[in-house]
């Protein structure tokens, strides 16, 4: 196993279980993520069959997480309620993908991302933003080293490869500065590592930044057409 989501998006614990299969291929649970500052019940069963609910909490800096235990090649099925117990989302996820909860009016559309654990050798260099914000933003990259970086990189509508930004390849890690609605400027919290999809959200503070969403998951074969 290279890498998990959870350094991807900064955390100091790593919660999200892994394991590996006689390919040498890593796994790991599903994990939801949560664009809102709002908790949510997450209902589903366990692998043995076992009923479990588990709370997924609004995210501080940088998007709520939750790590489901799908089972390799077992789809599972979970219920998203908000606290007062309303249903606002049913899904079928499955293991080593990152799930994003985007607001869809008063419910929740859940739409799949990235990889938890990235399972090819190298990192693809490039990146995907999406914004869970309504309204539009600009997002300008500076590599960590000072030689690279991309400009003006406007949010894309999908998690797709199709729809990513190649980045130099003389850093893997850039600062991201977040140009908002009315031409101001904030930095991002986090920092955004080549190879991976970050979601433009809201802190606990109402500040807008981006958050990891995943590891771009790489065709099996050929090139990438854009």
């Amino acid at each position: 196993m290279k890498a998990t989501l959870t350094a991807l998006i900064g955390l100091s614990v790593t919660t999200v279980t892994t394991t590996m299969i006689g390919t040498g291929t890593a796994l790991a649970d599903a994990l939801l993520l949560s664009t809102t500052q709002q908790d949510y019940s997450i209902t589903y069963n366990e692998p043995s069959g076992k009923p479990a609910t588990q709370t997924l909490a609004k995210g501080t800096d940088t998007l709520g997480y939750l790590a489901v235990p799908a089972s390799p090649g077992k789809p599972l099925a979970v219920t998203i309620s908000d606290p007062d117990g309303t249903v606002l989302a049913k899904a079928t996820v499955v293991d080593n993908r990152s799930y994003v909860l985007m607001p869809a009016g008063k419910a929740l559309k859940v739409v799949a991302a990235g990889l938890v654990s990235q399972t090819a050798s190298t990192n693809y260099q490039g990146v995907g933003i999406v914004s869970a914000l309504p309204g539009t933003y600009s997002i300008d990259l500076f590599g960590d080293s000072g030689q690279g970086g991309s400009k003006a990189l406007k949010p894309a509508n999908a998690f797709d490869i199709k729809a990513t930004t190649k980045l130099p390849a003389s850093d893997t890690r850039y600062k991201a500065t977040i140009t908002l609605q009315d031409g101001s400027k904030v930095q991002g919290l986090s920092s955004v590592d080549a190879g991976s999809y970050v979601v433009v959200h809201k802190n606990y503070q109402g500040v807008v930044t981006l958050s990891s969403a995943g590891y771009i998951d790489l065709p099996a074969k050929g090139p990438v057409k854009k």
